[in-house]
């Protein structure tokens, strides 16, 4: 190794590059908290591009009842049966996912 090289290596670097690192690593961050959700199966299926920017630039324009029913269709999960059980069809207001999901 140089002397060069190793200035080079120990040389600050400037802000908008610390800014950017910064950034790719809360992306890479939020990519990696995203694929331990439990619904992140169903939903990468889908899109394996999520989680990005592009479902918030394409829903961006749309009303806010648009964009939860295109992200409930996107992930497979919709609150219907909180609804049933108000109207005494179904017993619990949980989805059938939730209802057999054991927390300790």
């Amino acid at each position: 190794m140089t002397l060069w090289d190793f200035l080079l290596m120990c040389a600050p670097c400037s802000k908008s590059t610390a800014k950017q690192d910064v950034y790719a690593n809360i992306k890479e961050l939020q990519k990696d908290i995203f694929k331990q959700l439990r619904r992140a199966g169903h939903t990468l299926k889908i899109d394996p591009t999520l989680p990005t920017l592009t479902f918030l630039k394409l829903t961006n324009k749309l009303q806010k009842w648009h964009s939860a029913i295109l992200f409930q269709l996107c992930t497979g999960h919709a609150p219907l049966n909180h609804h049933l059980h108000q109207i005494t069809k179904v017993p619990l207001p949980l989805c059938d996912t939730a209802a057999n999901t054991k927390k300790w």
